[in-house]
């Protein structure tokens, strides 16, 4: 338990348009260009404000294993606050932004202030707000327009791959709709890998959102495997919200390891 609810917010995280979503039409066996396929993906309607999402969450590293509430909210582009909380207690909260993230936990009353570089290095995959708002929104975390991929079908569903001496990177996208079953980040000389998959979305006000999936992190240096399972349990769209972070009296500041 000793790193469980300052190790959460970190992994976790980090309608008013109304853009018809693009179809594709094809049998299961035929083969997709990667440019249809990427741009496919990136029509998928994650268009809104603001989001307040609760969830619950299950972390599982080689020494916890544990349960527990999440409440998210999200205003696009802008900032991610994440409560954690165990039978209705808060034991830790987060708040990203598009420069930092900082949080605090209670079990040893401890808080972080850092960049996007501190906390990529932990995780094992260069992060930053975007690609932490794409893991919740159920998009890529890497930008697809910006590399060659080779594109495939894999069993039924559409893939597309990249990789060269640094990284291997691989997408799984559902066939007609294209939204996003898996993705895996693996750091070949580091020999770190994250991976998200998505086994389930719903339509939320013309939002398609994941809400079933499990995000893994592995580090072969520490011989560390971090799971996380998240389950969205209710979603709100474009509420007011307000983001309230404060750092209680007396919590001493740490540095990732």
């Amino acid at each position: 338990m000793k790193h469980l609810f300052y190790i959460i917010p970190l992994t976790i995280l980090l309608i008013s348009c109304k853009t018809k979503q693009s179809i594709i039409n094809t049998t299961s066996t035929d083969v997709v260009s990667a440019n249809v396929l990427i741009n496919t993906h990136q029509a998928i309607n994650t268009d809104f404000n603001t989001l307040i999402i609760n969830a619950n969450t299950a972390y599982k590293d080689n020494k916890n294993d544990q349960s527990f509430t999440t409440d998210i909210r999200i205003e696009k582009d802008k900032q991610i606050l994440v409560s954690v909380k165990v039978f209705g207690l808060l034991m830790a909260k987060a708040l990203i932004t598009t420069n930092e993230v900082k949080y605090y936990e209670k079990i040893n009353n401890t808080y972080f202030e850092g960049d996007f570089s501190q906390l990529g290095e932990w995780l094992g995959t260069p992060l930053d707000f975007e690609k932490v708002q794409n893991l919740l929104l159920g998009k890529t975390i890497q930008n697809l327009s910006e590399k060659k991929y080779e594109s495939l079908n894999n069993q039924g569903f559409y893939s597309l791959n990249f990789e060269d001496e640094n990284i291997k990177e691989f997408y799984v996208f559902e066939t007609s709709k294209s939204f996003l079953k898996s993705q895996v980040i693996d750091q070949k000389n580091d020999k770190r890998q994250l991976k998200a998959n998505y086994h389930s979305h719903q339509e939320v006000l013309n939002l398609l959102l994941p809400i079933k999936f499990d995000l893994q992190a592995t580090q072969e240096s520490n011989e560390n495997t971090v799971d996380i399972n998240i389950e969205y349990r209710s979603i709100k769209v474009n509420e007011s919200l307000s983001f309230p972070y404060t750092v209680p009296n007396g919590y001493t500041k740490i540095q990732l390891n």
